[in-house]
């Protein structure tokens, strides 16, 4: 644990910028792996930056971010050429400033100072327009001043011809592509390969071969071949911010070697993963509905059917029974009929009449008896039934036992 804290103390170097009236202040510093410069106490709206290195190192990365350390992949920074300018807006943040290299040998000088005016990045090399954002560029222009010469991505397709061993930047706005997934397709007709080479920070890199073996941590290096092209996937996760690029630059390998031209070809196509979302969603709904509508048409269906069905047989029972009592319209009667008594002669009173027909009961004619005991002449009584009368004459009391339905057949 000690020998790491001793070498920690040794790469990493954190010093605190203590300004004078002017809110200037000055230093020159030895490159190391990693030097930290925090600001407090701001009472400028703006704070300037200038770093001018006492040798070549392109290996030289200048960033800073607020309230924390300066990480790369996410602080803004820029490559050091030979002298570098940068403008920050601390608004009532702790500043960090962090000089790195790959180099821990010589010397840089740095420069920093408060001012209430605002100044842009070497003039933006009057290649572009000075704003409260920095630096505004014209077309085909990269970089934090302005400085590189570079080729916009605009098209879905895009060719870049490379000679030797020529370094060709370009780059693609993400701003025209808010909310959108891009995918970016490499390809070449080269045999020997070609090397696209990816920034990881804001800076624009100028690769060197040193580089490049070293495999540099400020940028990654990807190689495609006539038969291997490369896809690359930008998330719409990162157009949400303003004002980024992605830039890449592009080489031969072996290009000291070779005397031919390869092509670069950049095809550029553009998908929104939430909209398809949303529609394979909507297709779903829509097919289970579809199914479900379908599935209920069909029970329906069915269930119809049966009820028809049923009700054909109830109907056909109806006509049934309806047919059977025309056919035998007077069967009920009949059968009411058969449950009166038969009444023997020499139990008949010879005073008695029939009080339908009114005519002597005991003259040879059969006779019945109802369950109220008023005797008639059987075709009398018959007839009477016939006429769907089913109370006694006499009485008005049902004719039929108490015990036994009047209509045996439509009850059943």
């Amino acid at each position: 644990m000690i020998i790491l804290f001793y070498f920690f103390l040794l790469t990493v170097q954190q010093r605190d910028v203590e300004f004078d009236k002017n809110y200037f202040w000055t230093s020159i510093d030895k490159v190391q792996d990693q030097n930290i410069y925090r600001i407090k106490n701001l009472k400028q709206p703006y704070y300037y930056v200038q770093v001018t290195l006492f040798q070549n190192d392109l290996s030289f990365i200048l960033m800073y971010d607020l309230n924390q350390i300066a990480q790369l992949n996410s602080s803004k920074g820029d490559y050091v050429r030979r002298t570098r300018f940068l403008k920050i807006e601390p608004n009532g943040n702790i500043i960090y400033i962090s000089a790195q290299s790959n180099i821990t040998s010589g010397y840089y000088n740095i420069t920093i100072w408060g001012s209430k005016e605002e100044y842009c990045d070497n003039s933006c090399s009057y290649n572009g327009k000075c704003t409260d954002d920095g630096c505004e560029c014209k077309s085909g222009l990269i970089g934090t001043d302005c400085h590189q010469m570079a080729l916009e991505i605009q098209d879905e397709q895009t060719q870049l011809n490379l000679f030797g061993d020529e370094i060709q930047f370009f780059y693609l706005n993400i701003d025209d592509y808010k909310e959108m997934d891009i995918q970016l397709r490499f390809s070449t007709d080269s045999h020997q390969g070609i090397e696209i080479i990816i920034q990881l920070t804001e800076a624009i890199i100028l690769p060197s071969q040193t580089q490049l073996d070293n495999e540099s941590n400020f940028f990654k290096i990807f190689k495609i071949y006539d038969s291997q092209p490369l896809d690359l996937i930008v998330t719409g996760s990162i157009t949400q911010y303003d004002n980024i690029q992605i830039v890449l630059a592009a080489r031969q390998i072996n290009g000291l070697l070779n005397t031919f031209v390869s092509s670069l070809i950049i095809n550029l196509s553009t998908y929104n993963k939430y909209e398809n979302t949303v529609s394979i969603i909507v297709i779903i709904i829509i097919v289970i509905s579809i199914s479900a509508a379908v599935i209920f048409i069909i029970v329906m269906f069915f269930v119809c059917k049966n009820i028809r069905k049923r009700k054909q047989l109830r109907q056909q029972e109806r006509q049934a029974r309806l047919r059977d009592q025309s056919d035998n319209p007077h069967q009920d009667q009949l059968n009411l009929f058969d449950f009166l008594t038969p009444v023997l002669i020499n139990q008949i009173n010879n005073q008695d009449n029939c009080i339908i027909c009114l005519c002597n009961l005991n003259d040879n004619q059969e006779v019945r008896q109802t369950c109220c005991h008023h005797n008639f002449h059987s075709e009398c009584i018959k007839e009477w039934l016939s006429k769907n009368k089913k109370e006694c004459p006499v009485c008005r009391t049902n004719i039929a036992p108490k015990d036994v339905p009047t209509n045996p057949i439509v009850n059943q």
